[in-house]
């Protein structure tokens, strides 16, 4: 076989390729290097800034605390949640706040647009319900008042005379108080 390089040759062209690979191999290595050191840093500075908001949030949570380390939390704040909370308790006999509203709003005629429901629970085990909306003409609204009467859930269906002076577009506020 014939060779058209002479072995010294060849050897150099050799040492040359491995040269050029590894200087290849070593700039790739670099860059991959810089490329994760500038995702470590900006992870650290978006960790630190997180560390500094969170010791901010521990310092304002440890000032709710009592220096016994038990919860101190407002008393007002507690007795509006209870009172809250009780709102939306039935009666010992009576139906829950869903209930009443959804019974009031299954006798919705069409034409008839609530816009505000009001809902305040009396001391004396009553429950007074404020609706507030347009009925497209008076006969609806009256038609809605009468199927509101029927409802056994109701002890009174008020609605004032006032708002039958128009005779379509009729802004309506009814009162219903539950038994």
């Amino acid at each position: 076989m014939f060779y058209l390089l002479p072995k010294s040759e060849k050897n150099s062209l050799r040492k040359e390729y491995l040269f050029r690979l590894g200087s290849v191999v070593l700039v790739m290595i670099s860059i991959l290097f810089v490329v994760v050191d500038v995702f470590t840093i900006s992870s650290y500075f978006i960790l630190k800034s997180e560390q500094s908001f969170l010791e901010k949030q521990i310092v304002t949570l440890k000032k709710t605390f009592d220096v016994n380390g038990k919860r101190q939390l407002s008393e007002s704040l507690l007795n509006s949640t209870k009172t809250s909370l009780a709102k939306l308790l039935p009666l010992e006999e009576s139906a829950y706040p869903t209930d009443i509203i959804s019974s009031a709003l299954s006798t919705k005629k069409q034409g008839v647009r609530i816009q505000e429901i009001v809902f305040v629970r009396n001391d004396n085990r009553t429950v007074n319900i404020q609706l507030i909306g347009v009925s497209s003409d008076r006969e609806t609204l009256i038609s809605f008042v009468n199927s509101l009467k029927r409802n056994i859930l109701f002890n009174n269906v008020d609605l004032p005379v006032s708002n039958l002076a128009k005779n379509t577009n009729v802004d309506f506020n009814l009162n219903l108080t539950t038994k």
